[in-house]
């Protein structure tokens, strides 16, 4: 039998401590809008798209936003996990890099993975 594909919004029994996150509809953002961590990430790049997504535990308490750089050029997309304002240095975990998915969700989980990986996120 294929084992089934977790989702943002699908966590396995054994795992679901409340904390598993998801997010809602990526919107496009302004870079105002954005953490200053993430937009050092991409400072000197050109044709960056921006985009944000509030992010949520679980069972639906929210715990900040993604902020994603996409270089479409280069192929690779930069999030940051912002948990407070955006000028604060210590309100965004560092950012990680990874490939441009086959649609925002894709990268996203993407992201969401690399950040485990290296332990920003549970």
């Amino acid at each position: 039998m294929a084992q089934e594909e977790i989702t943002n919004t699908d966590a396995p029994e054994e795992e679901d401590n409340g904390l598993y996150p998801y997010w809602t509809p990526v919107h496009e953002a302004e870079p105002n809008e954005l953490h200053m961590k993430l937009l050092r990430e991409v400072a000197g790049r050109f044709d960056i798209e921006f985009h944000s997504a509030p992010v949520f535990a679980r069972y639906g308490d929210p715990i900040g936003s993604l902020d994603i750089a996409i270089d479409r050029l280069q192929g690779e997309a930069c999030c940051v996990w912002a948990h407070g304002p955006t000028e604060e240095e210590d309100a965004a975990f560092d950012a990680v890099w990874v490939p441009v998915g086959e649609d925002m969700d894709a990268t996203l989980r993407s992201a969401v993975a690399a950040m485990e990986a290296v332990g920003i996120m549970w």
